[in-house]
């Protein structure tokens, strides 16, 4: 779709039904990361360090991935669509791979090792075959400066319902069946499939109120047509000259790393140092989600007054917050509860202003290059996003190995619990921290990004019309 015949205003039907696959990728991510390695460790039997290593090598895989699915999906000659056909089949292998993943193999431990490295794989290419299209195809809805916040906000309402449910209702899906199967195997299985069938259906509606949103047919070729050849590793070489996509994934890589070892962590952190019950566990989780679902039109609103900039500094400040009220005050529920909000709070920024930043950042793209390239920045973002999880997740299990994590201990010693709060706290605090420093100097402002798309609309520009954008373009 031209840049000039792209809608402005979207209309709240369409808004909603894209949002709503937002809630796959919720599901797919904190399943994941909130108790794939708890699964592994304390279902499976495999020790921590391998368990960790185990994700690494999947997601690392994955990241490599990354540009490739955002390439494809930017050149993409599909009759169907550049976007849409990719959501499909992705979606379809993310629900299988859901299942594949929480099943414990009564097998050796060198084959269960291969087939969890094969079913991460399978996961990984799943979720960035829905993940990068969808979100890449966000940007051919609007090209409106907070429009395209609002329309972010959407899809992370429904991303946090998922993270939401994932997270605060695993334990009680788990405990449910556990209940009817007499069996941690099947219970966790039955787990897989029910997010596995969600997360399906999610980006399958998405995909179905979403037609008609790109070029298909004989526009499709029109799009490519008279255009150069391109070049795999030189568009991805070129796309990080673009200097404002340069904060955005530095704030990227902090965030993602401290949730690599966060979330992961924080099973073994409520269970092992403050000794909470599944239930009250699950209860702080639920607030948790529910915070970050109302936090979502309170981001989207205080970013249209103080702007996008302002905002995102404020929420990554605050999300180091929490962690440091976990570790410094009594852990008592309320004060860990407070810590949560403020994590809760930054969270729901952080993933709100994400991409409409990174789609603000291809106006740059167009004017350098005649074309946004929102696909290869999307999949560079997912590429430093599993990067940084899976580097944080592999510390988690390798720290939990070096602090003398018991694998089939009730209890853990003083050490191990104090080393596992300093991982989950102490760590992410300052990693939050100097992600906030640094994205104090973005410099890509809503009255530059609005000169510089009149300048991309129009066509051609004089030399004066580039004032005070020199250090953008």
């Amino acid at each position: 779709m031209d840049h000039e015949n792209k809608q402005t205003k979207i209309p709240f039907k369409k808004s909603l039904a894209y949002g709503i696959g937002g809630l796959g990728e919720g599901i797919g991510y904190n399943f994941f990361f909130g108790y794939f390695l708890f699964f592994l460790t304390s279902i499976a039997g495999i020790p921590s360090a391998i368990a960790g290593t185990i994700s690494m090598i999947a997601v690392v895989w994955d990241a490599v991935s990354d540009p490739l699915i955002g390439f494809l999906s930017d050149h993409s000659k599909n009759p169907k669509g550049r976007r849409r056909p990719f959501i499909l089949k992705g979606s379809v292998l993310l629900g299988v791979s859901l299942i594949l993943l929480f099943t414990n193999l009564n097998i050796s431990l060198g084959a269960k090792v291969a087939y969890y490295i094969v079913a991460n794989i399978l996961y990984w290419l799943g979720l960035t075959c829905s993940v990068i299209p969808h979100t890449s195809l966000g940007a051919e809805l609007t090209d409106d400066y907070n429009e395209r916040t609002t329309l972010r906000a959407y899809q992370t309402f429904f991303m946090n319902i998922g993270a939401g449910v994932a997270l605060s209702g695993t334990l009680m899906i788990v405990a449910f069946f556990k209940d009817r199967f007499s069996s941690d195997t099947y219970a966790w299985i039955a787990a897989g499939v029910f997010f596995g069938i969600v997360a399906f259906i999610s980006y399958f509606i998405s995909y179905l109120a979403t037609k008609g949103s790109e070029p298909t047919g004989e526009a499709v070729k029109e799009a490519f047509a008279g255009k150069e050849k391109t070049h795999f590793f030189k568009e991805y070489a070129s796309i990080l000259k673009n200097k404002p996509l340069r904060f955005v994934l530095s704030a990227d890589f902090a965030v993602n790393f401290v949730l690599g070892i966060s979330v992961s962590l924080r099973v073994f952190l409520y269970s092992f140092t403050f000794n909470f019950s599944e239930g009250l566990s699950s209860t702080l989780l639920l607030v948790y989600s529910g915070v970050i679902i109302v936090g979502v039109w309170l981001v989207d609103n205080l970013s249209k007054k103080i702007g996008k900039k302002n905002t995102m500094v404020v929420g990554l400040f605050t999300y180091a917050a929490g962690f440091f009220v976990a570790f410094f005050l009594p852990p008592t529920p309320v004060l860990i509860g407070f810590g949560l909000f403020l994590e809760a709070i930054g969270n729901c920024t952080f993933w709100t202003l994400l991409y409409s930043f990174a789609y603000d950042a291809s106006v740059v793209e167009q004017f350098k290059h005649g074309k946004g390239n929102e696909g290869i920045m999307v999949s560079m973002i997912g590429l430093i996003m599993k990067a940084a999880n899976a580097i944080g997740m592999w510390i988690a299990g390798v720290g939990l190995s070096i602090i003398g994590f018991k694998e089939d201990a009730l209890t853990q010693a003083a050490g191990t619990q104090q080393g596992i709060k300093i991982m989950y706290c102490i760590f992410s605090g300052i990693i939050l921290l100097l992600g906030g420093l640094v994205f104090m100097k973005y410099p890509l402002t809503e009255d530059k990004y609005e000169k510089l798309k009149g300048i991309n609309e129009a066509g051609h520009h004089e030399a004066s019309d580039l004032e005070g954008l020199e250090k953008l373009i």
